[in-house]
């Protein structure tokens, strides 16, 4: 078997094994266990003196624990001390956010009140909803009115006061069944 796909493997599966290691130690913000843990490995990928299968297999494995623990520890340090730093919604934004672990965070607040829409556009969340924007299943956008969605007429052939703009009960058994 190929060298290079063996330790490429090896990485994945290290990685992954590391992951699930990880969510058996004590939770904990500081990222000194996990670069203790990334150095480990590392120490440990710098003994495997082989070439064989087994070897190679071990090397790729230590190495992705490796990543995933430093780039485990470098989210906790982003988190603690950039985490407000980095603001805006620009390319250059979420570009940074990413790189330091930061673009698409776990926490209460979701994604810091934004989604985007399957028509490419951010939405705020609000306490109106999404900015009062509302998206169907197949991505059409209405806008909240006080007597219901508009928008729904043009796209479902209703205009009455009934539910979405007029949606009949049989369109809303077809929609919500």
């Amino acid at each position: 078997m190929n060298k290079e796909v063996v330790i490429i493997g090896g990485g994945i599966l290290g990685g992954m094994v590391s992951n699930g290691a990880s969510t058996l130690l004590p939770q904990s913000e500081s990222p000194i266990l996990n670069i203790v843990l990334a150095g480990a490995s590392v120490f440990g990928a710098t003994k495997v003196s082989g070439s064989s299968t087994k070897d190679n297999l071990l090397k790729g494995a230590l190495v992705g624990s490796a990543i995933v623990q430093a780039l485990i520890a470098v989210k906790k340090i982003s988190e603690k001390h950039l985490g407000t730093a980095i603001t805006g919604t620009g390319k250059a934004s979420l570009f940074a956010k990413g790189a330091v672990g930061l673009g698409c965070p776990d926490y209460d607040g979701g994604l810091n009140g934004q989604f985007m829409g399957a028509d490419g556009h951010v939405y705020e969340l609000d306490e109106a909803g999404l900015s009062g924007t509302f998206m169907d299943a197949n991505g059409n956008v209405f806008e909240q009115a006080e007597e219901g969605l508009h928008g729904a007429d043009s796209i479902y052939g209703q205009d009455d006061e009934s539910g979405l703009n007029g949606a009949d009960d049989a369109l809303e058994a077809e929609l919500y069944s």
